[in-house]
């Protein structure tokens, strides 16, 4: 999952549109810290679920993401 939000990071850094690119660069971001935070706490038993701010940040990503590729297929931005 690190590296498909790296790769997500990577393309919304080189993509010369502006909405597009800042849609993906963001949604990859919220994918690698996501799994960053997974990663990390799959070590610590005591930590089954997430704070409740990590759930928000993560859906807010991943409805970024979402809405980054329907306006990719749609072809707006």
């Amino acid at each position: 999952m690190m590296v498909c939000g790296g790769g997500l990071v990577r393309i919304g850094w080189g993509w010369q549109t502006g909405f597009n690119r800042l849609l993906f660069f963001i949604g990859g971001i919220g994918v690698t810290l996501g799994s960053a935070y997974q990663w990390k706490s799959a070590s610590d038993p005591s930590a089954q679920l997430p704070a409740d701010w990590i759930v928000w940040v993560v859906t807010t990503m991943a409805l970024i993401s979402i809405g980054s590729m329907g306006m990719t297929v749609i072809g707006v931005g």
